[in-house]
């Protein structure tokens, strides 16, 4: 959970909403369009939208995406477990006794709010209801991100994806195919050096 520390700061107030960091931007209210631009622009099998929805008497809503072993959101990638407590930790000093149930969204809901409201405590903006469209401030934003970008381009690649046990080895696994193309491309520019190792 994120406290928005900006003085004057009203939720409805459109300009000064615009004007937050990104990442304050994404952490209070924006949360859905990261999500949706998320799934645009990321491959990934096995992954889910989920919506920590807050027990009754309580509010602070939060989106993010869940893979089998790593969640994303405006932090960027964490652990599900670690990221569970940390939403936690930060929540409960501010509401003792916070709490929120785990419920699976689909990607429509993200950007319609009519579908939103479908679901009963949730009411979101679509891109277009901010002061600006949102959508490419997300895909912006989530550029600092995509070395961590892990894409399945076959069936025979969702076995591999689904052995994955943490984000840091698909990071490694990313710089090892990067490492390997650029040795193949350089062997074929007539490099020497890297045919001879």
């Amino acid at each position: 959970m994120y406290r928005i520390r900006t003085p004057n700061y009203r939720k409805r107030d459109q300009v000064v909403r615009w004007a937050l960091p990104d990442r304050v931007f994404f952490a209070c209210g924006a949360c859905h369009i990261l999500a949706y631009a998320f799934l645009q622009f990321y491959d990934v099998l096995d992954k889910k939208i989920v919506w920590l929805k807050p027990d009754p008497g309580f509010t602070d809503n939060h989106i993010f995406i869940q893979g089998e072993a790593w969640t994303f959101d405006y932090h960027g990638y964490s652990r599900p477990q670690a990221f569970l407590s940390h939403t936690y930790r930060k929540a409960r000093p501010y509401w003792p006794g916070w709490g929120a149930s785990l419920i699976e969204l689909t990607p429509d809901v993200l950007i319609s709010e009519v579908r939103s409201r479908a679901h009963d405590g949730l009411s979101l903006r679509e891109p277009g209801q901010f002061l600006h469209d949102a959508l490419p401030r997300a895909r912006a934003y989530l550029t600092r991100f995509r070395c961590r970008r892990i894409k399945d381009h076959s069936a025979s690649s969702r076995s591999t994806a689904q052995s994955i046990n943490d984000v840091g080895t698909a990071l490694i696994s990313d710089v090892v195919a990067r490492l390997a193309r650029m040795r193949s491309l350089l062997i074929m520019m007539g490099d020497d050096r890297m045919s001879r190792r």
